[in-house]
């Protein structure tokens, strides 16, 4: 809705001031106003995109239970691969404590968007795909 807003907003600025401003100094100046603006609606998209995936793929659908299959598969695959076939004390501790480490990476991940200067759609995206990469590690 805020983005709807905006894009008529410049366009009442820009075509409807008054006869002698320049249109394209007006749009400049609405521009750099707005800039934040839009800005903040794409990280907000990209979240709610991100945050929609997530939850699609912690459910109990058929499809979402194809892509963890998937995913465990590849990380057996990698594992034969590389030959480690035991994770050790460290794997057991991990999967002891598997619940309280995955949303320590939610949290560190929150608070790493939370603190960014300037969050842009990529920012979010590949702070949520390190996120992923270590929740489901």
């Amino acid at each position: 809705m805020l983005g709807i807003g905006l894009a008529l907003f410049r366009a009442v600025y820009v075509d409807d001031g008054p006869g002698n401003t320049d249109e394209r100094a007006a749009g400049a100046v609405c521009d750099q106003v707005v800039r934040f603006l839009w800005a903040t609606i794409r990280v907000v998209i990209t979240l709610g995109v991100v945050v929609a995936v997530g939850a699609w793929l912690s459910g109990p659908g058929r499809w979402a239970g194809r892509v963890r299959e998937m995913w465990e598969s590849v990380i057996a695959a990698v594992r034969e691969g590389t030959g480690v076939t035991s994770t050790g004390s460290v794997g057991r501790w991990v999967h002891r404590c598997r619940r309280a480490l995955r949303w320590g990476a939610v949290l560190v991940a929150a608070v790493v968007l939370v603190l960014w200067s300037y969050p842009t759609g990529w920012v979010v995206f590949w702070i949520a795909v390190v996120a992923v990469r270590r929740w489901a590690s």
